[in-house]
């Protein structure tokens, strides 16, 4: 780096001009070392500016990096909480069907043993396979039972000719289960609970 001094007699200021085109005043007053000292303060304050500048610069970015990635913890804590509500609240829906279906299963055992309805439950299922040659109707024990009391001829009615009933401790009171070559019914309270059931779960599950 090269500098051009001019001094000159006739004049009360001597100009100097640096590389970076800058140019300085120096008085008569002004000794050299004074103006170097001048010199030396000056440019000292340019690097302590631009390093200033450079360090805020930096600052700057590494505040908005860190904006960034707390932005980010937090959107992904939101998306964890709200997914373990989703999980909340298709438990409690859970909760409340298994409940309200177990209450209407004891409503419903209690309804049949007050007023036997196997006979229809019976004929109902029987009509779905219409047609069949060779029919099992399973029922359970106590149902059989009953009919044989208050209806001594169901058993007996020509149009089950081609029906054959049998005993099934697996069969809840109120229900049945018609098996044919054609296809099968199954009449049981619990069956028809538990479809009903699946219904309602897979109903809430996508809303």
């Amino acid at each position: 780096m090269s500098s051009v001094i001019k001094l000159g007699r006739t004049t009360n200021v001597i100009n100097i001009k640096v590389s970076d085109n800058s140019s300085f005043g120096v008085s008569d007053n002004e000794t050299e070392a004074e103006f170097l000292r001048r010199l030396e303060e000056e440019k000292s304050e340019q690097i302590f500016n631009a390093g200033r500048e450079d360090a805020l610069r930096e600052l700057k970015n590494h505040y908005n990096e860190t904006l960034k990635n707390k932005f980010a913890a937090y959107e992904s804590l939101i998306f964890s909480i709200d997914e373990q509500l989703n999980e909340y609240r298709e438990a409690f829906d859970k909760i409340v069907i298994d409940t309200t279906f177990l209450i209407a299963s004891k409503v419903i055992q209690k309804s049949i043993y007050d007023s036997p309805i196997i006979t229809d439950t019976i004929r109902e299922a029987i009509r779905k396979v219409i047609g069949a040659n060779n029919i099992v109707l399973r029922l359970s024990p106590s149902d059989k039972a009953l009919i044989q009391e208050t209806d001594v001829d169901f058993f007996d009615n020509n149009s089950y000719s081609n029906l054959k009933f049998e005993v099934d401790d697996r069969i809840d009171a109120g229900g049945c289960l018609v098996e044919s070559e054609i296809g099968n019914v199954d009449a049981r309270i619990s069956s028809q609970l538990n479809e009903l059931k699946k219904a309602l779960l897979t109903e809430t599950t996508h809303e």
